[in-house]
């Protein structure tokens, strides 16, 4: 390596750091299936006639593999002896029956549909379609570059860059901080680096290199960093995990660390929920000081003008969620008889494959002996070799290099598995978040972008994005994860599912957009929804200096993940994948604070309080979601 390289003088290794292009490490995967190599992504143009869609889609198919597929395995059939040319016609309906294409084909075409008419949805008011904005290659969100000095591809931390603005970010607002976010993440990364001395990336890593440090580290919302010594994570020494002021969790500190080794913080993420949350909480627009539909000034924390839901919107949304319907979580706990026929049904639907029948499957629960195959078919999981072999790959990615951001992911792992429920999985979860870590596709494939970083040559051709995935790891990605561990042995599926979900749904609850759907405007829905069921409820919290989604965010950001029983976790997920809806998130907190109301108007101790929101051992999420939706009357409140 040059001796003069910045990276060199940075982090004082003399290994190379330069970081293999995409094409370079995507280089063995030309004859990978299409969900690892993201096309342009397909929305339709404005004004477009039903006519006009049905061509526009026909066009697309025609450019998948899937058509390819079809053809091909059509005129492997029509040329066997055994068939007239009178016989075509009628034959080419059989033989996508026979073959089990035609519900692909369907899927596909529900896929393309769903995936233009949300795009449409997400644009509204951005002023450009997604297919203009994808249409150069070079509008990327938050785009950080660094050049190296010889003109291969790695990142060079003295020339790291605020990224390009995120073109359809409908807000200027929004779209300046999400710059301002990025630049955070990349002085933070930078100063990570430097401060452990650790070069971003290391093709080869030497023997013990993963040397295990003794000091566990949180990033604050400050941005600064918080010493907090940890045991190690074993199955005999695991900590009890406590709620932080804020709901967000913390690990006891008080244990000695081991002096055997040097102070070096260690940390579980380049930055905690709560940054990303004050970040949030400081957009404002000055042009407006009152929220969106009430009159009381400076209640909520979110300030921007976001238009929530009605209880109308939601009952029509989640109709499924109608008490009249029978729902697995609720009903078949006490008719052993509806407990059975949900089974029956969910065998028999799951064996058909059609995603919008499984998806209502899904909308009223999965019976747990049936989730794990209609989630694979739910979330794209094939159980293919190739998809084997593509888990493999970033596997050998993972165990051929060395980036910052590992050790960051076995401690965040190893903070997770010191939840009582997880702990004998850490192994599955480790081995599926270092999958996650080096799978480009992510980057590409995400409904709504993270803010990466990449790394370019001198000429801008070569560009790799960092992290791989481009999501910076954050403390609690992790606990993501651990839940899938019940519902797959095979880590294969363990990590398609997730990924499938974390592309489709979590990866909006991690970044800055006003969005349907994404953090922020779920934050402004759970603030709506409280102030307007309960302001005394509301008021009363704030006169004890607690702002309600101080508390709730951290449900929201992570999904209930760490919080809910795993069983109702689960049975929460089965309706985020059926309604294909964030939006029960802050349904359910609401929920959650109405359900608490009354403990909580008798109590004047924010510990207290704290203590009251930090219990969820007696959560049932179905009849607290139907109560608050359908029947506000049963918690003693009227609709909105």
């Amino acid at each position: 390596m040059h001796p003069h390289s910045p990276i060199h003088n940075f982090s004082g290794s003399n290994s190379s750091s330069t970081l293999p292009s995409q094409s370079q490490s995507t280089h063995n995967l030309s004859n990978e299936e299409p969900f690892m190599k993201p096309k342009r992504p397909f929305a339709y143009p404005a004004n477009l006639s039903d006519t006009e869609k049905t061509h526009l889609m026909k066009q697309e198919l025609r450019s998948s593999l899937l058509y390819w597929s079809l053809k091909r395995t059509i005129k492997g059939e029509l040329i066997k002896s055994k068939y007239s040319l009178n016989d075509i016609k009628s034959l080419i309906p059989k033989i996508l029956d026979q073959h089990n294409l035609k519900v692909k084909l369907k899927n596909e075409i529900y896929r393309l549909h769903q995936e233009a008419l949300k795009r449409q949805y997400d644009t509204v008011g951005s002023g450009m379609s997604e297919v203009d904005s994808a249409s150069g290659s070079s509008t990327l969100s938050g785009e950080a570059f660094a050049y190296s000095h010889n003109g291969s591809s790695l990142l060079d931390p003295s020339q790291l860059v605020p990224p390009t603005p995120h073109l359809d970010e409908p807000l200027d607002v929004v779209d300046q901080v999400r710059k301002n976010w990025s630049l955070f993440l990349k002085d933070q990364i930078m100063s990570i680096s430097h401060q452990l001395k650790v070069p971003l990336y290391v093709p080869q890593k030497k023997e013990n290199s993963r040397r295990p440090l003794q000091r566990a580290s949180v990033l604050t919302a400050d941005g600064s960093v918080v010493q907090a010594s940890s045991h190690a994570a074993t199955a005999s020494t695991k900590r009890k995990i406590k709620k932080g002021s804020k709901g967000v969790k913390k690990a006891d500190d008080d244990s000695a660390p081991d002096d055997t080794d040097d102070d070096l913080p260690k940390y579980t993420g380049v930055y905690g929920p709560s940054k990303l949350f004050e970040t949030c909480v400081n957009i404002h627009n000055s042009n407006h000081e009152r929220t969106f539909s009430t009159n009381i000034v400076g209640w909520g924390l979110i300030k921007l003008e976001l238009e929530p839901l009605s209880i109308k919107d939601l009952q029509q949304r989640f109709s499924d969620l109608d008490p009249m319907n029978r729902q697995v979580g609720l009903d078949d706990q006490s008719k052993e008889w509806f407990s059975n026929d949900a089974i029956n049904t969910a065998k028999r639907l799951s064996s058909g494959g059609y995603i919008p029948v499984l998806s209502k499957v899904a909308r009223r629960g999965i019976p747990s002996t049936q989730r794990g195959k209609i989630w694979k078919q739910l979330l794209g999981v094939t159980g293919s070799s190739k998809q084997k072999a593509y888990f493999d790959m970033l596997l050998h990615q993972w165990n051929s290099s060395l980036m910052l951001i590992d050790d960051m992911v076995i401690n965040d792992v190893k903070r997770t598995s010191d939840d009582e429920n997880y702990f004998v999985f850490e192994d599955v979860i480790l081995t599926v978040m270092q999958a996650f870590s080096r799978d480009a596709y992510i980057a590409e494939a995400a409904s709504l972008k993270p803010v990466p970083l990449f790394g370019v040559d001198k000429l801008g051709k070569k560009r790799s994005c960092y992290p791989p995935n481009g999501v910076v790891p954050f403390e609690g990605l992790s606990l993501l994860v651990a839940p899938f561990t019940y519902i797959f042995s095979n880590p294969v599926d363990t990590y398609f599912a997730f990924r499938g979900m974390y592309i489709k749904y979590f990866c909006r609850l991690h970044v800055i957009s006003s969005k349907p759907q994404s953090l922020i405007p779920l934050c402004k829905q759970f603030e709506y929804m409280l102030q307007n069921m309960h302001p005394h409820l509301y008021y009363h919290l704030l006169e004890l200096n607690i702002h309600p989604l101080d508390i709730a965010v951290n449900w929201i950001f992570h999904a209930f993940a760490g919080y809910l029983q795993v069983d109702q976790l689960l049975l929460l997920w089965d309706r985020v994948i059926g309604f294909s809806d964030l939006n029960l998130l802050p349904v359910l907190s609401v929920s959650i604070f109405l359900f608490r109301a009354k403990p909580v108007m008798q109590t004047t101790s924010q510990q207290e309080i704290f203590d009251i929101f930090s219990d969820f051992s007696t959560i049932e999420i179905i009849p607290l979601l139907q109560a608050f939706v359908f029947k506000q009357e049963l918690m003693g409140f009227s609709s909105y």
